[in-house]
């Protein structure tokens, strides 16, 4: 597969299982603002009828001063009776409803919580997903623009895994991204974070670092996976990784500085997998990816 098309790929992929992420979230959404329109029109229609019960109350005041016969008096608190029982059920039944909205609510408030785990939280690693890499590398950038403070990223791609997947089947291969996720977050700092690129591919993100502590941070990655064994049927399956690392730089675009990354872990592909390169070992003819 040549270079263009191995982006290309991996670009649909990645657009494909951002606008799923994106769907889950816009659903919960609407519902939220369905049921909380739902709530202003009941609140909306129990004021109009509090208003009312209070209008009542001043005619009646008026009533009871101009006619001071007991039979009058009678027949006003009659009616004012009749418009209590009213408001007092209309009381109940805003109260049942809002007791009710409550509950829905807070069921509403923990779907919403989960639909924003979801969408930015890989069901299968439990890793964060490529939509919350895209905000957190677009925030960690405008810190450096802003307070000069450099980070780099390290993309990295497990070996051969079609191959894995083929041979053993999709399932090890689902066990294998699990463990390899254990041990990217097991490897890495508190203050690094973790995502799944997509796919078969694993993204982090590390302030405050050039690459050399980079480049130390991606071996200890690659070697702990290396050194992993991955079962099946009693027969331990070996997992490489290869990976690419950039730093930020004055005058970059994310896309650049991405790219750079990619482009240094297609290069650890070529020239033979199981390795780590970084933007230092680029070729020449990748020169315009630098400012």
């Amino acid at each position: 597969m040549t270079e263009d098309k191995f982006h290309v790929l991996r670009k649909i992929a990645h657009e494909k299982k951002l606008l799923q992420d994106m769907s889950q979230a816009e659903e919960a959404n609407e519902r939220a603002n369905e049921l909380i329109m739902h709530l202003i029109k009941e609140l909306f229609s129990s004021k109009e009828q509090y208003s009312q019960y209070g209008l009542s109350l001043d005619q009646f005041s008026k009533q009871i001063q101009s006619d001071k016969g007991i039979e009058g008096i009678r027949g006003f608190l009659s009616s004012l009776l009749d418009e209590t029982v009213q408001i007092q059920q209309t009381n109940t039944n805003l109260s049942q409803k809002l007791d009710h909205s409550s509950k829905e609510l807070n069921e509403m408030k923990q779907q919403l919580e989960v639909a924003i785990k979801e969408a930015v939280i890989d069901k299968l690693t439990q890793l964060y997903n490529r939509r919350a890499f895209e905000r957190n590398i677009r925030e960690e950038a405008d810190r450096f623009f802003r307070y000069k403070n450099p980070f780099s990223l390290i993309i990295l791609d497990v070996d051969d895994f079609k191959n894995l997947n083929d041979s053993y089947g999709h399932q090890i291969g689902d066990r294998a991204l699990i463990g390899i996720a254990r041990q990217l977050k097991s490897n890495v700092r508190k203050t690094d974070s973790v995502y799944r690129f997509g796919g078969e591919e694993f993204a982090v993100i590390l302030p405050n670092t050039q690459i050399p502590q980079a480049g130390l941070a991606a071996e200890k990655i690659r070697v702990s996976v290396q050194e992993t064994a991955f079962t099946r049927h009693k027969v331990d399956v070996g997992i490489t990784l290869s990976g690419g690392i950039s730093q930020i730089r004055e005058g970059d675009t994310l896309e650049e500085f991405i790219l750079r990354a990619d482009k240094a872990l297609y290069l650890a592909k070529q020239k033979g997998k199981n390795q780590i390169k970084t933007q230092f070992d680029l070729p020449e003819s990748d020169s315009h990816l630098f400012p």
